[in-house]
């Protein structure tokens, strides 16, 4: 049995290495646990904004940093999109309008060319005759005197196809309109015009050929094409 001398010091050698211990172990636990945070407290904390000392304040910073780089972004692309729609609406003001259009001579068509049209086409089929200027028949200057008749243009002298050629007003091909007088040569004598028809539009013409009567040819014929001598005007605008 150990004498009290040496009882006491192994006592207090005990109590010094359980206290050295216990002091050790909670200094580790401190260092690896966290306090934790049930939801409605960490809720409380997003919500208010309010932060408590034990709470992750880098956390916080991120967060902070985050939202403030969301708010920028905003505030750049309100910007672009102000900025795009005053553009949009300044082109619109000083928008220019675009050039008129050149409009085919030949689509514009007033009453009194409707008029021509219809009054041409009606003698579709009537024969030729020569010196003829009636339903009976016609030559190719009868019938361009009869349909300018039946427009009102009583002035237009019955003569033939040479005459009305000298007579007209000169009218390039490319302005040529509806009404219009079409001339050809005699195909033995190239400076003898022999032939007349009236200007339909749309490249074709009407007139009383000795073979077919009052009928409709293109300007490009393969016959009509290769006698084209030109156009004359006697209608007015």
């Amino acid at each position: 049995m150990p004498s009290p001398k040496n009882w006491k010091k192994a006592i207090t050698k005990q109590i010094f290495f359980l206290a050295f211990f216990i002091l050790s172990g909670c200094t580790l636990q401190g260092r690896n646990v966290r306090p934790s945070f049930d939801e409605n407290y960490i809720r409380e904390i997003h919500v208010s904004g309010r932060i408590r000392p034990s709470f992750n304040r880098e956390q916080v910073r991120q967060n902070q940093a985050a939202n403030v780089s969301v708010q920028e972004d905003t505030l750049v692309l309100q910007e672009i999109v102000a900025v795009a729609e005053q553009t949009a609406v300044f082109e619109v003001r000083h928008r220019q309008p675009p050039p008129p259009q050149e409009e085919n001579r030949e689509t514009v068509q007033s009453p009194r060319q409707g008029r021509i049209r219809r009054a041409a086409e009606r003698y579709l089929g009537v024969p030729y005759l020569f010196g003829g200027s009636t339903r009976n028949g016609f030559d190719c200057s009868g019938f361009v005197w009869r349909v300018y008749q039946d427009l009102g243009h009583t002035d237009f002298a019955r003569t033939n196809a040479q005459t009305m050629y000298d007579r007209g007003t000169r009218v390039a091909r490319n302005n040529i309109r509806k009404g219009d007088l079409v001339f050809f040569v005699n195909p033995r004598n190239r400076n003898r015009i022999n032939h007349v028809g009236i200007y339909l539009g749309d490249g074709t013409f009407i007139h009383s050929s000795s073979t077919r009567g009052v009928a409709i040819n293109p300007l490009n014929d393969i016959y009509w094409g290769k006698y084209l001598s030109g156009f004359r005007r006697f209608l007015p605008n």
